[in-house]
């Protein structure tokens, strides 16, 4: 018996997955920032940096993208 499956449209699997991403990006600065506030990671401090800018640069590049279309 086969599983029932579901196209996606491309755009709509594009918005989810970057979506999702930034989701997990948003988690991952929440639980960097909580380990700072605890004082358990301060070496973190640059990768937290580095992640945001590259998040914002990824929107960005999206943002001026989608202009485009």
């Amino acid at each position: 018996m086969r599983l029932p499956f579901t196209l996606e449209d491309v755009d709509e699997q594009l918005k989810r997955l970057v979506e999702q991403e930034d989701d997990r990006l948003q988690e991952q600065a929440q639980r960097w920032e909580a380990e700072e506030r605890a004082g358990l990671a301060p070496w973190r401090m640059r990768a937290h940096r580095l992640a945001r800018r590259e998040r914002d640069r990824r929107r960005a590049t999206d943002d001026q993208e989608g202009e485009g279309r």
